[in-house]
């Protein structure tokens, strides 16, 4: 229950600091109804994890629908923060999801829920558990598919057991041929590679005031934390994949929006950890 109520506080936080983004066409509940009506573009037509389930419930009960945002959206978002720190906690300690509870305000800015589904994905592959190695898979493969496969990478770096790794990306693999079958192939509402854009908004961070406080300045702290975590060891066998995940995030994302890292935060909380 407290991993609930922990969601519920940092969802205000989220509302109140991305309240201007409520109703972008390629942000959170601005986005559900075109991936409804299959005309979302890429990345935000394959993550159907919100917009199912909203319009399951609005099926069967359509007197919900005009209260979207406050009966359906808002109550699932605190729900998948909620079960993204309780997989924290499960899969790598109390400790670690006191740690992220504290760090993730500071990666918010637009109205995102696909971290959610992505922390829970390679947050139980911590738990050395086949079964929720799966399942986790799954949830990420519905919420940002792009980075799905990834748990299972964890859970065979750090338990060895490659018959788990592929039952888990088995069905997390499953689930995004499933979901790209149902929603077909779209294109990209932005640039495959975002290194350029992301190279300016270095050059313009002096225009933050703080400087130290700015969205791309928090994104490099997250990449300093993560890599001071592989480097001092406190990573573990896992090491490679927060790498990977600033790697890509840096070149393939814009890296300015420090949710792209949010999942690093598992990593950065072992530094206080081990």
């Amino acid at each position: 229950m407290i991993w609930f109520v922990l969601a519920w506080f940092l969802e205000r936080v989220h509302l109140k600091v991305g309240a201007f983004s409520y109703g972008i066409e390629f942000s959170g509940i601005g986005a559900i109804d075109d991936v409804l009506d299959g005309t979302a573009k890429a990345p935000m037509a394959y993550r159907v994890l919100v917009p199912w389930l909203i319009d399951l419930v609005e099926r069967i009960c359509p007197t919900l629908k005009p209260h979207r945002l406050s009966v359906l959206y808002e109550p699932l978002k605190i729900a998948l923060t909620g079960c993204a720190l309780w997989a924290v906690a499960y899969g790598l300690g109390v400790r670690s999801a006191l740690l992220i509870a504290a760090m993730l305000p500071a990666t918010f800015l637009f109205d995102y829920w696909d971290w959610t589904g992505e922390m829970i994905g390679v947050a139980l592959a911590f738990s050395g558990m086949p079964g929720w190695v799966a399942a986790g898979g799954m949830v990420a493969a519905m919420s940002r598919p792009e980075t799905a496969l990834l748990g299972s990478v964890v859970y065979w770096l750090e338990t060895r057991d490659a018959a788990g790794a592929l039952w888990g990306a088995g069905a997390t693999l499953a689930t995004i041929v499933a979901v790209r079958l149902i929603t077909g192939k779209r294109e990209l509402y932005c640039e495959r590679w975002m290194w350029r854009q992301n190279w300016q908004d270095l050059q313009a961070i002096l225009q933050n005031r703080p400087v130290y406080l700015g969205e791309i300045s928090i994104s490099l702290l997250v990449t300093v934390l993560t890599l001071v975590s592989v480097v001092s060891g406190k990573a573990g066998a896992s090491w490679p994949v927060p790498v990977a995940l600033l790697v890509a995030g840096w070149t393939m994302a814009r890296a300015a929006e420090t949710r792209v890292f949010s999942v690093c935060l598992l990593w950065i909380s072992l530094l206080f950890r081990r």
